[in-house]
């Protein structure tokens, strides 16, 4: 249970952290999604001039998908305006991970309801919330464990800033 939590703790920080963009759309089904977010460059510059310091973030993309032949839970993150870097390994965030089930709640603008579905193909909005349920281990009572993280434009909306 502490390797789930753990797991969905990484993919709230960067769910709350998810901004619309033009160049990258938020894309998802039932197994997967993708969204703009804030990532850090795989090649890190050296020092030049004797300048030192933390090293800039850059607009780029979040991946999360249940690997079945894996059985896991992966992520990668790259920056934009590069390709998805299928080649390199990504980021195993739940071994033994039996299935991920994604869904994604609309609201439509002005409204207070809404309702979920099971895929994302919005290129303007981002989902106002994403829910997230996870299944591991195997046998008759698998551990699940499931979170709805509220998406920052959701939370505004709330708050009165749009």
């Amino acid at each position: 249970e502490t390797d789930s939590s753990i797991a969905l703790n990484i993919m709230e920080k960067d769910l709350k952290n998810a901004f619309p963009f033009f160049g990258i759309q938020f894309k998802g089904d039932d197994q997967a999604f993708f969204f703009p977010v804030m990532v850090r460059p795989v090649v890190v510059p050296g020092p030049r001039d004797g300048e030192s310091g933390p090293v800039p973030l850059r607009i780029g993309t979040a991946k999360y998908w249940f690997d079945g032949q894996a059985r896991s839970l992966v992520r990668r993150e790259w920056a934009y305006p590069g390709k998805e870097p299928v080649e390199e390994p990504a980021e195993e965030l739940l071994a033994d991970t039996a299935s991920l089930r994604v869904r994604y709640y609309r609201r439509p603008a002005g409204t207070e309801r809404g309702s979920w579905q099971d895929s994302w193909s919005d290129p303007s909005n981002l989902p106002a919330r994403v829910s997230v349920e996870i299944s591991c281990g195997e046998g008759t009572s698998p551990l699940r464990v499931s979170r709805t993280f509220c998406m920052p434009v959701d939370r505004a909306r709330k708050e009165g800033a749009l």
